[in-house]
């Protein structure tokens, strides 16, 4: 009782410090709330960002072909609806055009349909990605068709194959920004990897998997199934 008397009498006597003393506990209170909710935002946006920068979920690395035991346990992951996965081979090459002796050193990327899961590559004529990049087709950068003096419809000769150029392509997801790339991008669908014929033995191919899982709560269990399944000298298993 005679606690409370002083706090009244407290308030009453020094009434413009009391007040400024509750705005001050009420913008602490606001800001904490605020702060909390802004790091929220930002690590959600973030996480969306890093699936997007790496168009899945699951990503599996090697510069030699996948080893049966990874393959075992993707495939039972995929029968049992899990995830959905798509493979990537990047490579260099050189390619060439018909109508002429040029010739350019380019990045190939040699998707599945699948590819990506987030995000999406751009064209210059607007239509989706999946449409352009079919059997015997493919999306390559600007770069390439001005160095080499073509345009969309021409023929391109990656390896053993004359392929059609159906698109440019404007921006990938997954792509790094790298100042030292050693020649344009060429996108080819994964059904005219064998005709090209340069992902043989001794080749110097980046071998790569996404996958996409079905249920995010079964991220790390599934990372951690493929990774107990993998050959750790030479396969690497990433989240996003």
């Amino acid at each position: 009782m005679l606690k409370s008397r002083l706090i009244r009498r407290q308030i009453a006597g020094s009434l413009h410090q009391s007040v400024v003393f509750v705005l001050c506990v009420l913008l602490s209170i606001v800001t904490l709330v605020s702060l909390s909710g802004f790091s929220r935002s930002v690590h959600s946006s973030s996480l969306r960002d890093a699936r997007v920068l790496h168009a899945a979920d699951i990503i599996i690395h090697s510069h030699s072909p996948f080893s049966p035991g990874i393959l075992s346990a993707l495939a039972g992951l995929e029968r049992k609806r899990a995830v959905e996965s798509a493979r990537v081979y990047t490579f260099y090459s050189v390619v060439r055009a018909t109508n002429r002796e040029a010739s350019l050193l380019a990045e190939l990327k040699v998707v599945e349909p699948g590819y990506p899961f987030y995000g999406s590559v751009d064209l210059a004529s607007g239509r989706p990605f999946r449409e352009a990049l079919v059997p015997g087709r493919v999306v390559v950068e600007q770069a390439l068709l001005d160095r080499l003096r073509l345009r969309p419809g021409d023929r391109l000769k990656v390896g053993n194959a004359l392929l059609a150029i159906a698109d440019v392509v404007l921006h990938e997801p997954d792509r790094p920004v790298n100042i030292f790339a050693l020649g344009p991008r060429v996108f080819v669908p994964a059904t005219d990897l064998a005709s090209i014929g340069l992902a043989g033995k001794g080749s110097r191919v980046q071998y790569t998997i996404l996958a996409k899982v079905a249920d995010q709560k079964e991220l790390d269990r599934i990372a951690g199934t493929l990774r107990s399944a993998s050959q750790k000298e030479r396969e690497r298993v990433e989240t996003f």
